[in-house]
């Protein structure tokens, strides 16, 4: 079951995000992208963006956050969990950006290609 597997590197990297392990996290992450593309699991790919944009936001990067949430909240495949399991992210990244920058960001990652947004943070993520 290689989206179960993808599934359990998304938690395992909150898990370790949540410890302060934010090395193990980025790892985990990254496993759990790469799986879901290789799939074409693109709603649990969005469910993996969404735990990046919590990574960056935890990192003081709230730009790319909320460019990153506002692809996994607004994308076609979105589920209604990204919106429920995120939304601390999403009140904080209005506190920390104002709520014009913060809308403004999320509708910038809005545009984001999903293919092309995996690839780029397998990138990044190494």
């Amino acid at each position: 079951d290689r989206e179960g597997a993808a599934l359990i590197r998304v938690n395992l990297g909150s898990l370790a995000q949540t410890r302060g392990d934010l090395d193990t996290a980025r790892r985990e992450f990254r496993a759990a992208l790469a799986e879901c593309a290789a799939l074409g699991a693109w709603a649990l790919a969005l469910y993996a963006i969404a735990a990046v944009a919590k990574w960056e936001w935890v990192r003081g990067n709230f730009d790319s956050s909320a460019e990153l949430l506002g692809l996994a909240l607004y994308h076609p495949s979105s589920s209604a969990d990204i919106a429920l399991d995120f939304q601390d992210v999403r009140a904080d990244l209005k506190a920390q950006l104002g709520s014009e920058n913060s809308d403004a960001a999320m509708e910038r990652g809005r545009a984001f290609d999903l293919r092309a947004t995996i690839a780029r943070l397998n990138e990044e993520l190494q």
